[in-house]
């Protein structure tokens, strides 16, 4: 048994690690970033230790010296579908080779350039999620509803009104 800074006890088992005692005693996640102007229509944002140039795309006036906004979100929302696909799946004991992310999202730009009233942001976010792994439809079933429960991004997105329609495949090995 192992007991980490947040004093949650987690039993880990070669086959399936899991909480042990008090969920509620996991203190909540807050990351802090801080964004200012590197340009025209370019930032600097600083994540930790990390600083990542944020710019608009030629085709809406920025001078695309770094991924835009809407591809961070997007960027984001891959990265945290493939952490918590692999974070649920050896909670299940699923074992899976790879995980293979990609997502598109559609924005109007009308409403970024203020020329609608209407919602400005995401109008549809798609993409397909394939595993690699030795893994059925029911284990496939479950995984997919624990995933799209526990992903931060995924809950945000279909809260803000854009639920991302994903696609799920399995590659067996």
């Amino acid at each position: 048994m192992t007991t980490y800074a947040t004093g949650a006890e987690f039993l880990v088992t070669p086959e399936k690690p899991s909480v042990v005692g008090r969920s509620d005693i996991l203190r909540p996640l807050t990351p802090t970033v801080r964004g200012r102007s590197a340009g025209d229509l370019r930032s600097e944002v600083d994540i930790r230790h990390r600083t990542l140039t944020v710019a608009l795309p030629r085709e809406i006036g920025g001078d695309d010296t770094g991924p835009s906004p809407f591809e961070y979100v997007l960027g984001g929302f891959a990265g945290c579908l493939t952490a918590v696909v692999q974070l649920v799946a050896r909670e299940q004991g699923v074992a899976l080779r790879d995980v293979d992310v990609l997502v598109t999202g559609t924005i109007d730009p009308h409403g970024l350039r203020g020329l609608r009233q209407d919602h400005a942001g995401f109008q549809t976010i798609t993409g397909r999620v394939r595993l690699s792994g030795d893994i059925d439809v029911h284990e496939l079933s479950d995984l997919v509803t624990e995933v799209e429960r526990r992903c931060p991004i995924h809950t945000l997105l279909t809260a803000a009104g854009v639920p991302p329609q994903l696609r799920w495949m399995v590659t067996p090995v």
